[in-house]
């Protein structure tokens, strides 16, 4: 399996990677690798991480190549599949159809629904990418955050 990232997902995996690194290391292993993943739009399972690590028969990736383990070894959504799960759950808090919601309805969505829910630590991670600002989370804000 393989597919071409484009440069703008290079660097948001760039990004992404110093923000759950946190300049503590250079090296990131499976649940690390998730969190980089998770910030750009993607929610593989436990289950799924394992697989990729398996089948790319390393056991960390470093910063240099994480997007080459992403390109060879995980499948990712489209951009239009990203919009659509973004747009799914911010119909369920969505009450006036302005297309924002509070950071505690997103946090919500991200630690209590779907099937691969986050922690506390992982919903924080993503929130802190917002704007610090406001209380609210525009969707359209959200799908550029994720889309890199």
């Amino acid at each position: 399996m393989s597919q071409t990232l484009s440069d703008t997902l290079k660097k948001a995996i760039q990004d992404a990677f110093g923000k759950v690194a946190g300049g503590k290391t250079d090296r990131l292993r499976k649940k690390g690798v998730r969190a980089v993943l998770q910030l750009i739009g993607q929610n593989p399972t436990p289950a799924e991480m394992d697989g990729y690590f398996k089948d790319s028969g390393v056991h960390e990736v470093d910063r240099d190549s994480i997007g080459n383990f992403i390109e060879s070894h995980v499948p990712l959504k489209s951009q239009n599949t990203i919009n659509d799960d973004i747009a799914e759950a911010f119909a369920k808090f969505d009450t006036n159809d302005a297309f924002v919601i509070t950071k505690a309805d997103f946090r919500e969505i991200l630690t209590q629904l779907g099937n691969e829910r986050l922690t506390d630590a992982e919903a924080e991670a993503i929130l802190d990418c917002l704007d610090k600002s406001s209380e609210h989370v525009n969707v359209s804000d959200l799908s550029k955050l994720l889309s890199g």
